[in-house]
């Protein structure tokens, strides 16, 4: 009987030292698993975590890059250069000169800050160019009305700057998700838009300021000379770099 009891005692314990090396070994596995829980939750809230930084990051540099002095410049452009027409066209030449000049300034400023004060964006190289079209365009279209333009030069001027336009929505029709366009004028565009400015403005002096206009109609002569050469010049200049390369031309496309 003693023997028994000693059997089974030794039994007994010999049960309960299993029983904690499982419990032992169920726990140690258990915390494993949870380890690897734990682990793949922090990984994955770490993956959002940057995600969500990197899209905040993203929507701050994009809001940066359009609340900018010179992008404001040439918004305010897209208002003042229509303003200007529509006084002419109420024949007001001085008011309509006024708001030009200042249009035509804010074109200038517009530019060096950006490139001074590196605020050069993606919005800026389509909002600048843009509103100069708006500006030339819409003034004249109104010279061309008031016969102060010749309608078949108003009619070329319309011609290039529309076209133009499409060339820059068919190629932003082509481009993936991730591309952008910039514009990025070629110095015969630059000089066609300083061009058509001072023969804008000399009308509008003349208009305004001058009785006798033959004292200035030598320049106005010259000045609409120029205005065509270049404008031609640079129509053609955009048309051949499209045909050869769309997206290395006066549109740049570059990957976001």
């Amino acid at each position: 009987m003693l023997r028994n009891l000693t059997n089974n005692s030794i039994k007994s314990q010999n049960s309960l030292i299993i029983q904690k090396i499982l419990q032992k070994n169920f726990h140690i596995k258990n915390l494993n698993f949870l380890s690897k829980i734990f682990s793949k939750s922090k990984s994955k809230n770490e993956n959002e975590n940057e995600n969500k930084f990197k899209n905040e990051n993203d929507e701050q540099i994009k809001k940066n890059e359009i609340l900018t002095i010179p992008n404001a410049l040439s918004t305010i452009r897209l208002f003042t250069g229509p303003l200007s027409a529509y006084e002419l066209y109420n024949n007001k030449p001085k008011t309509s000169l006024l708001l030009f000049t200042f249009s035509s300034i804010t074109d200038f400023l517009d530019g060096y800050l950006a490139r001074k004060y590196n605020q050069e964006s993606t919005l800026g190289t389509v909002l600048d160019p843009f509103a100069d079209k708006v500006m030339t365009s819409s003034m004249s279209i109104v010279m061309g009305i008031k016969r102060l333009l010749p309608v078949p030069l108003v009619a070329f001027f319309l011609f290039k700057d529309i076209s133009l336009v499409a060339f820059y929505l068919s190629l932003k029709s082509k481009i993936s998700p991730d591309e952008t366009i910039s514009v990025h004028p070629s110095k015969f565009g630059k000089y066609n838009v300083a061009s058509q400015i001072l023969l804008m403005m000399s009308i509008l002096i003349s208009k305004s300021f001058i009785s006798h206009p033959k004292k200035i109609s030598k320049v106005i002569e010259f000045l609409i000379v120029t205005t065509t050469a270049t404008s031609f010049m640079s129509g053609f200049d955009y048309l051949r770099q499209f045909l050869i390369n769309p997206k290395n031309s006066g549109f740049k496309v570059t990957k976001n």
